[in-house]
């Protein structure tokens, strides 16, 4: 499998080739990390899975599962506000 670059690092990268200002990167890279933690938070474990296995990720016998749960409960402990 090919490897890429993680999402908020590509995201970052795309902010730089682009120019935009470092204001504009941070807001970017933060709200897609809102994003991502709804997602992970509002969606359950097995349609998270479900949805990988759509994007082409092997989700048989891997570890996403327990990431998925540690994900889960690091989310669940932020603090709102």
């Amino acid at each position: 499998m090919k490897r890429y670059p993680l999402i908020l690092q590509a995201l970052s990268e795309f902010c730089d080739e682009n120019q935009l200002t470092q204001k504009t990167k941070e807001t970017h890279v933060s709200d897609a990390n809102r994003i991502l933690e709804s997602v992970i938070a509002g969606l359950p474990e097995e349609e998270i899975l479900n949805l990988m296995a759509q994007q082409g990720f092997e989700v048989e016998k891997s570890s996403y599962p327990s990431v998925i749960r540690i994900l889960k409960g690091l989310v669940e402990q932020r603090p709102r506000g």
